[in-house]
């Protein structure tokens, strides 16, 4: 069993008997004082089995955004995806990878790697999260920006046509 975090202090005391063959031990008691410092259990807040549950969404994830921007350039010239807007789809598609492959750094701890690579771990996670985030939202953002200039071009009755140059600026300004 373990033993409680502190200090212990002990006496131990024995008496030596008579017919001994202990030089120098015959008829005396003898004693020894013993200080123990019990230290606390270093907590390394290792994952062990649940690193197999991430490294399965992040297959996941990569697995379904990988599909779907297949999807987008197999069938980029088919009418319902072009007016989905492609690049835009594709964008989406990259920065949900991006965000999802924040997971393989969650993922590093002692137990995997030294202290430097879980160093590195830790700075990549930010960096990973808010790039793949940046772009998926500011690709979702360009294409309600494409919308809003459609409509409001519709509500004065004239016809207009937004290319993608045209709201690629806040795709730009927003990473």
């Amino acid at each position: 069993s373990e033993l409680e975090e502190g200090t212990v202090y002990v006496t131990i005391a024995f008496g030596v008997l008579d017919g001994g063959d202990y030089h120098g031990c015959v008829g005396s008691d003898a004693g020894f004082d013993i200080t123990m410092r019990v230290l606390p259990t270093e907590q390394l807040n290792q994952l062990g089995s649940i690193r197999a549950a991430g490294f399965t969404l992040f297959g996941i994830i990569a697995i379904t955004s990988i599909s779907f921007a297949v999807f987008v350039i197999c069938h980029r010239q088919q009418q319902v995806v072009k007016a989905l807007q492609p690049i835009f789809l594709l964008c989406i598609c990259g920065g949900v990878l991006v965000l999802g492959s924040s997971i393989i750094p969650l993922s590093i701890d002692d137990e995997l790697a030294s202290q430097r690579g879980c160093d590195i771990s830790c700075m990549a996670l930010p960096w990973l999260i808010c790039l793949g985030f940046s772009v998926a939202i500011s690709a979702l953002f360009a294409k309600l920006w494409r919308i809003n200039k459609l409509f409001t071009a519709s509500r004065s009755c004239r016809r207009v046509q937004v290319r993608v140059q045209d709201v690629a600026m806040p795709l730009v300004v927003l990473l």
